[in-house]
């Protein structure tokens, strides 16, 4: 579970990057190229790839429209 909650954490730091940089090129990732990123590790089982990503896409749904109400408000 610390591993599943490091690459979270990882990914929720890249997230961050990714929509200073362009909200509209994230809200495009394919889920199955994750999953299989993901996945293709030897701790990482389909199964917790599919979750994990479950969980960004869940943060992403969340961020993408604050993102764009900022950038609307500014």
């Amino acid at each position: 579970m610390k591993v599943l909650n490091e690459i979270l954490m990882s990914y929720l730091t890249i997230l961050k990057l990714v929509l200073r940089l362009s909200a509209y090129r994230f809200a495009h990732i394919d889920r199955d190229t994750l999953i299989a990123v993901m996945s293709s590790r030897d701790d990482i089982s389909q199964a917790d790839a599919e979750r994990i990503v479950s969980q960004i896409e869940r943060t992403r749904d969340r961020a993408l429209p604050r993102a764009e109400r900022i950038q609307t408000e500014a």
